[in-house]
This record gives C-alpha cells, structure tokens and sequence, in this order.
C-alpha cells in the first residue's frame, strides 16, 4: 500500500468514525451537534480529561491590584502569533496605555528569535518596552510566573488548549476567539466548560472590544481569580473519570451499531 493511499484510507476511517461518534450522541443522549460544537458538546455534558497539575502552588492575588496596570500574557509557540493576532494586541494595547504583556515560549530562549519578534510588534505599532520576552522554564517556575498575569490573549486562528487549562488551574483566565474549525474552537471549548462562556469572542472587534472591557473592571477580575480553581474542579473540563466512562460507553456503542448493521461483522 502507498502512502497515499493509506492516507486515504485512513481519512475515511476518521470520517467514518466522526459521523458515528456524532450520530451516537444526537440518538442516544440527545446531545445538539451541527458539526462546530461536537467537542464542546462532549466536554460540556460528559466531562473533561484535564488533570490538576502535580505541582502544589496556590493561586495569588491579582497582580493588578498591587501594579496599578495590567499585564497580558501569552505562553504560545511564536508559530501561532499570527499577523492578525499582533494587530489585535496592538489595539488593545492602543486602548489601555499603561497595560504591559508577557511573552514566553521555548523559541524566545534564542536572540534571533527575540530580535525577530521585536520586529513585528514594532510593525503592528506595539511598543516593545512594553512587552516581556521569557525563554523556557521549569513547569514548577512556569506554573509561578501566573502569579505575575492578571489575564491571558489566546491566538487565532489555531488556539491554545494545554496552556488554556493550566492557566485556569493558576487563577489566570484566557481571552479567546472561536472559529470554525476544531483548531480553532479548542479555546472555546474549554472555557466554556469551564464556565467561562463571557471570555470567548467571536470576532477580532469583539476579542479588542472584550479585552478592554475586561481589563477595566479589576475589582471584578480579582473577585474571578480568586475562586476560579474551585470552579475549574466542579466543572465538567476537570471531571476525567466521568469523560473516561462516557468516552468508553460510546465506542462500544458506536460497535454494537455499527455491529448491528452489518450482520455481525465489523471491519476496521
């Protein structure tokens, strides 16, 4: 076999497997998906598989309060800081003066990498002095410096999730926007199982507009910071055995169906 052709067979296995899925959760629970919203559907009703990190650190108060300004962030690979994101961040910053961000990721450990990305925000008419650049850390150190994030701007189109849900975890909610593809709906889906629903814009003038307005009301912020662990923990993104379960159920439903249907015989 090519790989062309294992290619194929293996996109048409995925597709196959992606309608059944679907059409299991539409007939058995009766769950709405219309093919933008199939993971948030699965995460909103049947759990999560975010694991609570294994490093004891307590969330802190919003740094905010003590700045008098506030600071963004962003951890995402420098691939996804798109064109169309810096321009976003240079409006928001335009808007709020005194706001700063942070930046870090693996690729800024490097000066070219630094001078590069120094260079594009100076395109999009954002004041490098303003902005941060952090290499790599431990997880321990990284999972510390939310201390010093009173919120963080997602990317688009492709957004993060891993990051989303660790930021979560240390207090720091993520300012995301949804597209129509699942790459770029990961943002969503998980702040919205979360519970977090008002942090996901659906366009960049709303994504600008809803970080301004964010960023201005601190009391509000704090208030958010401080009980957002326990509502990550009671929501259905950090509920993995009950994901584990529902998840079990619908592969064997989907064999038995699928079983059913062809006599006994399935073929993978």
């Amino acid at each position: 076999m090519t790989t062309g052709t294992l290619n194929e067979t293996l996109d048409v296995r995925r597709d196959h497997v992606d309608r059944e899925f679907n059409l299991l959760f539409r007939i058995e629970h009766d769950v709405v998906v219309d093919g933008n919203d199939d993971l948030h559907a699965v995460i909103q009703r049947y759990g999560g598989q975010v694991a609570a990190p294994d490093v004891d650190l307590p969330v802190q108060p919003l740094p905010a309060l003590a700045n008098g300004y506030i600071t963004f962030a962003c951890f995402q690979n420098l691939a996804k800081l798109s064109d169309s994101v810096l321009k976003a961040w240079g409006s928001i910053l335009a808007a709020l003066p005194t706001a700063r961000m942070r930046l870090q990721c693996k690729q800024l450990a490097g000066d070219f990498s630094r001078r590069q990305t120094t260079d594009r925000l100076k395109q999009h008419g954002i004041d490098p002095a303003r902005v941060a650049m952090y290499g790599p850390a431990s997880r321990e150190k990284y999972l510390a410096v939310y201390a010093e994030v009173d919120m963080n701007l997602d990317t688009f189109p492709f957004t993060g999730t891993t990051t989303t849900c660790e930021a979560i975890w240390m207090g720091v909610p993520t300012l995301t926007m949804a597209g129509d593809r699942m790459a770029e709906r990961n943002g969503a889906s998980m702040l919205t199982a979360a519970g977090l629903a008002d942090w996901v814009a659906r366009s960049e003038a709303e994504y600008i507009t809803k970080a301004a307005a964010i960023a201005g009301d601190v009391p509000k912020l704090a208030a958010l910071r401080a009980g957002l662990r326990e509502q990550a923990l009671a929501s259905p993104l950090f509920d993995s055995l009950r994901f584990a379960r529902n998840f079990e159920s619908a592969l064997w439903g989907m064999w038995q169906r699928q079983s059913s249907q062809s006599g006994g015989e399935v073929r993978l």
